[in-house]
């Protein structure tokens, strides 16, 4: 499709999503941050486009949705329509139609001749906003979710979609060399309180200069008075922004070109912009759930000239409670279950590198130095669980066995209960001993046998 190339897993991506068109009208595609969901987006809108047939982008950020208007041109070769706020650009006739979902909301367009609709940062879908453009396509339009977190904080199902397709793991897509490996450091007695003062704890490469990066405060006083610290008390660039802040895209053009060390917001900078050149994520705040985490570390995941790896410095709890960004996940459309770590009692706890001080997961290479991660101590038993596990060492056999064996029978006749058994044999046939089996294993060996 014109100057696009997909990758091989986007190529299965695209292919899993036909397929699922063919029994379902709503789906929801999920891949990592950096997966390349705005291209796969380029290359169905220009599928759409090349036979004939209207296709709407949406986004509900101005950086998103300006970032596909460059995508179609340079990707596509059509000129698309662009539609955000009060501003209007494009053929009016264009058959590629890139929107707010805000602007939509409010003029109520009418969207009945879309063929395909691509909703982008989908875990958003339960909005009414949202749910207006929905109404406003026709019953056959085919929509395509796309996220890298299916799960949003207030619990609402993304049930708008019928069916979710997973892509590959953000660990998977760093062996291939497709995002940034990411390195975490985060407190050894986690909490919510911060573990160290963030503007002391920024990191610098070996001449003093701040690596790249993006600091999510608590707040908004507090992102700002952090930016102000930065610029005073260790010389650095520092921006904050937020929502309502001028020129935004000049900004972050600006810290792409390294003018500017580090951009520090409360969340504005979560989702579905490209700071390809950050190579820290430091959470100064607790994130509610695992979706704005994953964003957030996903800021510092794309591949730049500039860096080998990526950091996520955990200044809370956030690792504690949520896992790690390269751990296994698995995604649903329950909304605020949406993400849970794969299988938690299989992973392997978490562990600190002593030479290093990154964490991993114990018997895994650490990812700075490569040592083996050490296993966690094996649980402390009680005293009881002591005692089953050595009578379950015992073997069912012989003298002490049988006499066992017969006198719990003779009990269990009499319509004793099990602690009545063993007081009557430590202080009878015992001679003040602890049996050495247990009532159990009579039962299950057979009372008869």
């Amino acid at each position: 499709m014109g100057s696009i190339t997909l990758y091989p897993d986007q190529l299965a991506a695209r292919q899993a999503i036909y397929q699922a068109w063919r029994t379902h009208r709503r789906v929801l595609q999920q891949a990592p941050t950096a997966f390349g969901k705005g291209t796969l987006a380029t290359f169905l809108l220009g599928e759409c486009a090349s036979r004939g047939k209207r296709a709407v982008f949406g986004a509900h950020l101005e950086e998103i949705n300006n970032d596909l208007v460059d995508r179609v041109r340079q990707g596509t070769g059509i000129e698309p329509r662009l539609l955000m706020g009060s501003h209007a650009e494009g053929p009016a006739d264009a058959l590629i139609t890139i929107i707010s979902e805000q602007t939509v909301a409010r003029r109520g367009l009418d969207l009945g001749e879309v063929r395909l609709f691509i909703r982008d940062e989908a875990h958003r879908a339960a909005s009414r906003s949202h749910q207006i453009i929905a109404d406003a396509c026709k019953g056959d339009t085919l929509h395509l979710g796309l996220t890298a977190t299916p799960e949003r904080g207030d619990g609402r199902p993304l049930d708008f979609y019928e069916v979710l397709l997973a892509g590959p793991s953000p660990a998977t897509l760093a062996a291939q060399g497709r995002i940034a490996p990411m390195v975490t450091y985060a407190p050894a007695k986690p909490g919510r309180a911060l573990a160290q003062d963030p503007v002391e704890a920024w990191p610098v490469d070996a001449t003093g200069k701040p690596l790249p990066g993006v600091l999510f405060a608590s707040s908004l006083s507090h992102s700002s008075t952090y930016a102000e610290r930065y610029r005073a008390e260790r010389g650095f660039t520092a921006v904050h922004c937020e929502a309502d802040t001028p020129q935004r895209d000049a900004i972050v053009a600006r810290f792409n070109a390294g003018e500017i060390d580090i951009l520090c917001n409360r969340s504005l900078f979560c989702e579905g912009v490209d700071l390809r050149r950050s190579a820290v994520t430091m959470a100064a705040k607790s994130f509610g759930h695992a979706g704005p985490m994953l964003q957030a570390c996903g800021r510092s995941r794309r591949m730049h000239p500039s860096k080998r790896r990526a950091m996520f410095i955990d200044l809370t709890d956030n690792v504690a409670r949520l896992g790690l960004p390269d751990d296994d996940r698995i995604y649903s459309l329950t909304g605020a279950h949406g993400i849970i770590l794969d299988a938690p009692p299989s992973l392997p706890a978490m562990r600190m590198c002593r030479a290093c001080l990154c964490w991993g997961r114990g018997g895994r290479p650490c990812d700075i130095c490569g040592e083996p991660l050490p296993l966690p101590p094996p649980p402390k038993l009680s005293k009881r669980q002591l005692i089953e596990q050595r009578h379950a060492k015992q073997p069912l056999q012989g003298d002490a066995w049988e006499a066992w064996k017969n006198f719990v029978n003779d009990k269990l006749a009499m319509g004793k209960d099990k602690k009545q058994i063993v007081a009557s044999w430590i202080y009878g046939a015992g001679k003040g001993n602890p049996p050495r089996y247990t009532i159990d294993q009579v039962i299950i060996s057979g009372r008869g046998s």
